[in-house]
């Protein structure tokens, strides 16, 4: 899994709406692993492939970055685009539907 800045702040942002209903402690061990697990890339090129909600273009950065096969994603916006750069973007269900 890649992991930018970038797209740790907007995943620490999206972890932290009220659906996910995490506590304040399981927030932050959750970005704990992430960094944990995760490589970390440094994205040389910008995107702007999704001008509805431009932070969704940092995915695609991170994803090109790291040279991924998949985004896996609720986002709505990504799901939209269905690849990038030959990287298929699939829901998580979709995912482990495919390759479980």
């Amino acid at each position: 899994m890649g992991l930018s800045d970038d797209l740790l702040d907007e995943t620490k942002d999206v972890l932290g709406r009220p659906k996910f209903g995490l506590r304040k402690s399981e927030h932050h061990a959750v970005i704990q692993e992430l960094e944990r697990l995760a490589t970390w890339v440094f994205p040389e090129e910008s995107i702007a492939q999704i001008e509805d909600d431009p932070d969704d273009n940092r995915v695609l950065e991170c994803a090109v970055a790291f040279d991924a096969n998949f985004i896996i994603s609720g986002d709505e916006h990504l799901l939209t685009l269905k690849n990038f750069q030959k990287i298929d973007i699939l829901t998580p269900a979709e995912f482990i539907k495919m390759y479980g």
